[in-house]
């Protein structure tokens, strides 16, 4: 499996980005105006992966609303914080990654650092007054988006000899720091909510995130030519 089409796999990284992360004005316009499907179901489309009935069932949630953004957001802020922030006695779906990689269940381990020295590698700084940590699985997907993105770009720009270090990035990080906890993520959310928003959002990403493991190990398996990332092409970048 290679990289068929960077844009649509940015986009897709994008779309996911907002959805999952806290429930605002440009989600739930977005979900008013039927960009937000349309966009996932092209993107989707043009590189082969299947989502039509999770899109279908978040297209007949948002009709539920009757076209009001305000029961849309208030619907999403209820469920949302139910699953990744309040419920009693414990959040039901923590959306952390060191919960997950980092032993103990806890909160801004040693993965959460090394997320954080990732994005100042490749030139980001973390802004430390967000009401997220860097290991967010929204902020992750975004920057696994923004990756592609600049990646795409340099090509455009310069050829493909200027992108190695973005691709040695991206590919380390994908590796070890996201798709090791998202698959864990995501089987716990689709458990414990039946909501009509996030149960379609987690099978949509769930299969994505199948599709881009793939991707790793093809990458992985022709270490052998020479054409694995490593962590010394990084961060010497």
């Amino acid at each position: 499996m290679v990289r068929v089409n960077i844009e649509a796999e940015a986009e897709i990284f994008r779309m996911f980005s907002l959805g999952f992360d806290y429930p605002g004005r440009e989600l739930g316009e977005c979900l008013l105006d039927g960009s937000f499907v349309n966009r996932l179901k092209n993107a989707l489309h043009a590189l082969s992966i299947h989502g039509h009935s999770s899109l279908e069932d978040i297209q007949q949630w948002t009709r539920s609303k009757g076209g009001s953004l305000n029961d849309i957001l208030l619907d999403l802020e209820r469920e949302h914080t139910r699953l990744f922030i309040t419920a009693y006695p414990g959040n039901p779906v923590p959306i952390y990654g060191s919960f997950y990689l980092d032993g103990d269940q806890l909160l801004m381990g040693a993965s959460t650092v090394e997320v954080k020295r990732i994005y100042h590698g490749i030139g980001l700084t973390f802004n430390e007054g967000m009401d997220k940590l860097p290991d967010h699985f929204s902020i992750e997907m975004e920057f696994a988006g923004f990756l592609l993105r600049l990646q795409h770009d340099r090509v455009n720009s310069a050829g493909d000899g200027e992108t190695a270090g973005i691709e040695a990035c991206r590919n380390l990080f994908l590796s070890e720091y996201l798709l090791p906890w998202a698959f864990l993520f995501l089987e716990r959310l689709k458990s414990s909510t039946k909501h009509g928003f996030f149960l379609p959002l987690a099978r949509m990403a769930g299969e994505f995130m199948i599709y881009e493991k793939g991707i790793i190990s093809n990458l992985q398996n022709k270490a052998t030519e020479g054409l694995l990332y490593d962590k010394a092409l990084f961060y010497a970048h």
